[in-house]
């Protein structure tokens, strides 16, 4: 909640400042199992809705990314089955995808995702959903190209090699006591 909170809060200045679709997932939250996006769907639907948000999560056991909830949880098996098979179509042509409007990630117990074949996959994920945005907007689905992606982890010996590693290039980490 505490990298959430501050994710949540710049989404929503932006949403007040500028036209946004009616539905549409602005937040994205990649747990490593079933069990933490259980967990983490839990405590979010116990603060998010208080401030006019819903949430919901994608994983074999909870199906709400069609509602289209404005935080969405799920693991990296879920999120890649969503950048495949979530696109909108009007007469066989795409007109917008599921993940089109997401413009911001948080990336769960990341130092379960370091120097592992499950962390390359949330790398290539995050990459393709980058990749996502781009098209988004031009082909006008979307306005936002930005993407800010934030982790968090409590077990991690260099957090700064971890961040460059799971985030990308410019990361840094914030390391509170």
């Amino acid at each position: 909640e505490a990298v959430i909170a501050p994710l949540v809060w710049r989404l929503r200045k932006q949403m007040r400042e500028c036209e946004q679709p009616e539905k549409s997932i602005r937040l994205l939250a990649v747990a490593p199992t079933r069990a933490l996006v259980s967990d983490l769907l839990r405590r979010l639907d116990q603060t998010l809705p208080s401030f006019g948000w819903s949430v919901g999560a994608q994983t074999s056991d909870h199906s709400d990314a069609s509602r289209r909830p404005d935080a969405l949880v799920t693991t990296p098996e879920s999120l890649d089955s969503m950048l495949v098979n979530r696109f909108t179509r009007d007469h066989g042509e795409a007109t917008d995808h599921l993940l089109a409007h997401v413009e911001g990630v948080f990336v769960d117990e990341a130092h379960l995702f370091d120097c592992s074949a499950r962390g390359d996959q949330v790398l290539f994920l995050l990459e393709r959903l980058r990749r996502l945005k781009a098209t988004a907007v031009d082909r006008g689905w979307t306005r936002e190209p930005a993407i800010q992606i934030c982790g968090a982890s409590a077990t991690v010996s260099n957090a700064n090699e971890l961040a460059v590693r799971i985030l990308g290039e410019g990361a840094k980490a914030l390391i509170v006591s």
